[in-house]
């Protein structure tokens, strides 16, 4: 007995140490099957799939059917990466979530994605990450794009996103141009690092929206902003405001309207800037 249960501990000790960095083969196969990877193995849950200099060109990958990995990290490939959406499938990530921390191109994921923990999506000064299909944030997700001067663009909206797990926004745009997008019905926090250096929290909306989100604020006035561009344009924002941090609401463009309407309970001031365009404050700290 003793000896069955030292060969079955020894059995899961090798299993946990296979667990690694699979790399993505330079080609376009569909991500669920071997020859998509290198060493013909297709990352698993305890996996990160890495897409690094061994792509020597921009690649597109379906993903082929469900996958579940512990996240993506995206380092110096030759050109943009993209995952497409293959109806029916999913991709779960884990909490190493998606690292783009020293990314020297853009990564775009037309699949639906489920945020299976708690975890952070890194995206390198200058780079962008549009998340395009519909994903579940069931867990949060912290949006980070570092400390350079370039803004970091991070685009996860979609009409049909859902979850309560929330988003932090740390020293990146989050960009938004369909209508009525939600990142689920989760808390946004905003915690941006510093106007002067590039490192804002930004939400910035390009459609006719409403968020009724509650929002968190964590830092000074100067370091988060609610960016509204365009012509003719409404936005709305109704749910509660609250925390210890301050906000920016800029309304670019002209005769559009935006909407400040919760019970806001926020206690670090507010900058208004609105050129041409009408901003309303019917409730407010």
């Amino acid at each position: 007995m003793k000896k069955l249960a030292y060969l079955l501990l020894a059995s899961a000790l090798a299993s946990t140490s296979q667990a690694a960095s699979i790399f993505k083969a330079d080609n376009n196969n569909a991500l669920n099957t071997t020859g998509s990877w290198v060493g013909s193995t297709v990352p698993g849950s305890s996996d990160v799939a890495v897409f690094n200099n061994t792509l020597t060109a921009s690649r597109t990958a379906q993903l082929g059917g469900n996958l579940s990995w512990a996240g993506i990290q995206l380092t110096n490939p030759a050109g943009a990466v993209t995952i497409s959406n293959t109806a029916g499938a999913a991709l779960t990530l884990g909490s190493s979530g998606i690292d783009m921390s020293t990314a020297t191109q853009n990564l775009t994921i037309g699949a639906t994605v489920n945020v299976g923990a708690a975890q952070t999506w890194t995206v390198n000064s200058g780079r962008s990450l549009a998340v395009q299909g519909v994903t579940s944030f069931a867990n949060k997700v912290t949006f980070d794009g570092g400390t350079g001067a370039t803004v970091a663009n991070i685009t996860a909206s979609n009409a049909s996103n859902s979850g309560a797990g929330g988003i932090e926004i740390r020293n990146a745009t989050v960009t938004n141009s369909q209508a009525n997008w939600t990142y689920g019905s989760g808390v946004i926090t905003m915690n941006g690092g510093g106007a002067a250096t590039g490192t804002q929290a930004r939400i910035a909306v390009s459609s006719n929206t409403t968020i009724g989100n509650t929002v968190t604020l964590s830092s000074a006035k100067e370091n988060n902003m609610f960016l509204f561009s365009g012509n003719n344009r409404s936005m709305d924002l109704t749910g509660v405001i609250s925390g210890s941090g301050g906000v920016t609401f800029q309304a670019n463009g002209t005769g559009s309207l935006l909407t400040i309407a919760g019970n806001n309970t926020y206690s670090g001031g507010t900058i208004l800037i609105a050129p041409t365009s009408t901003i309303i404050v019917s409730h407010d700290n």
